[in-house]
């Protein structure tokens, strides 16, 4: 049975949104996502999604297209069992568009496992076949926030994500009201870079006053500001993440050394398939604990990272709940939802998730 991958095809990949979806970095109206697939001699087809999205990675829909069909003659030919290989040539070729890379990737792992005949999570490790995710809520008015999260609440959700980081006393304000609302659930908060280290030490100030407890502050300034990270790490008794600061093991490697956070979030959009495993072997070495995060994407792209992270383990802040922004899903298969558990133990082969439209 040949593995040999004789085809790399990219299109368009569109997901309208439930309402807009606001952080501290812009508004999203619409995912402008892309759908790859790559068909391999045996005639086993495999999928993957990627969500460039300028703001985070630099990369927009048309870009991530261009860099998919230039990368064709980089992979077709190519043994999918090679598929580090694969990886290897692709991040020299193609530094920043990380977004693409992981499209590629994922269908050629999605392809390869099809054919073994082996779930993902069993490919990574098969630590488990399920997560917990929270459920997240953007930045919002406090009172139309209190009716979000006491819906979700009342839906079995017991983690909830808060965005913050374009007015202090607002985000302060959104936070209280949730927690009002479901006090029960564990939060997280979010500032997406929105914050200097000093507007920071105040926002976990306001809240503590509050008696608000947080389990965790994520990325709260700028990506390029590892010193303001380091020191509202320094100064926190919240753990604070790293985001959009590490996009590759390079960045996990060098935040760790540095001790400037005490999380690292991954993302598949931002580091590729196979350089998580990078990160999360980073993260343990250093004992920083490690979170998974994602961008608005499909079940196809979602159920890639449950497999991951179910399989890896060791996860213990889960955010992938992306699929919940969409109007309409354009994926069949994949995870199976009960309130905010993720589970993959039954899929058989692969991702285990297709395309409605292929």
């Amino acid at each position: 049975m040949s593995l040999r991958i004789v085809d790399l095809q990219v299109k368009e990949f569109n997901l309208p949104l439930v309402e807009p979806f606001v952080i501290s970095l812009g508004t999203t109206y619409a995912a402008e996502n892309i759908l790859v697939s790559v068909e391999l001699e045996n005639g086993v087809t495999g999928y993957g999604e990627g969500a460039p999205f300028a703001y985070v990675t630099g990369e927009t829909q048309q870009t991530a297209i261009k860099a998919v069909e230039a990368a064709k003659s980089l992979v077709v030919g190519k043994d999918a069992g090679a598929y580090r290989a694969i990886a290897a040539d692709l991040a020299r070729t193609f530094r920043v568009q990380t977004s693409a890379r992981m499209a590629i990737e994922m269908a050629i792992l999605d392809a390869l496992t099809k054919s073994w005949g082996i779930p993902l999570y069993q490919f990574f490790g098969g630590v488990s076949d399920q997560v917990e995710t929270d459920i997240t809520i953007g930045i919002m008015p406090a009172a139309e926030a209190f009716d979000k999260a006491k819906y979700w609440a009342a839906q079995g959700f017991n983690h909830i994500k808060i965005k913050v980081g374009n007015d202090l006393a607002a985000d302060v304000e959104r936070v209280a009201a949730i927690h009002e609302a479901a006090p029960n659930c564990r939060l997280k908060v979010d500032a997406n870079q929105g914050y200097t280290a000093k507007e920071a030490l105040a926002f976990l100030h306001e809240l503590d006053k509050r008696g608000i407890v947080i389990e965790l502050l994520e990325q709260p300034v700028p990506a390029w500001d590892l010193k303001g990270l380091k020191f509202v790490t320094q100064n926190s008794t919240v753990p604070i993440a790293a985001d959009e600061s590490v996009f590759s093991s390079r960045d996990a490697l060098h935040v760790a050394m540095e001790g400037a956070a005490d999380v690292i979030n991954i993302k598949l959009a931002k580091a590729s398939v196979l350089d998580v495993v990078n990160i999360h072997a980073i993260c343990q070495s250093y004992n920083l604990e490690l979170m998974v995060g994602c961008m608005i994407e499909s079940r196809l792209a979602l159920s890639m990272a449950v497999h991951m992270v179910a399989g890896l383990g060791g996860f213990g802040y889960v955010d992938l709940d992306g699929f919940f922004s969409l109007a309409e899903e354009p994926i069949v298969g994949g995870f199976k939802q009960e309130a905010e558990v993720l589970s993959v133990g039954h899929v058989r082969a692969g991702i285990g998730a297709e395309p409605k439209e292929k």
